[in-house]
């Protein structure tokens, strides 16, 4: 698979998708998780990623506990 042998992770945000990408060890990341270390990593702003993530959380409905959780990351 080209995740393994690039070593990078697979960017996905289907759930059943992510836990058979987990399986065989890869990692798995999805378009929240691509927002905060785009944050942290300074790629974009504080305000330009929570803006990105109000956007997402529209269009995906993720769980009250990952919204608060990925707001309280950046």
């Amino acid at each position: 698979m080209l995740a393994q042998r690039k070593k990078c992770p697979i960017l996905l945000d289907d759930l059943a998708a992510r836990r058979f990408a987990a399986g065989p060890g890869l990692e798995v990341a999805g378009s929240i998780g691509i927002l905060i270390r785009s944050a942290k990593n300074r790629m974009m702003s504080k305000s330009e990623a929570l803006n990105a993530l109000a956007g997402l959380a529209r269009v995906m409905w993720p769980s009250i506990d990952v919204y608060r959780g990925c707001q309280k990351g950046y």
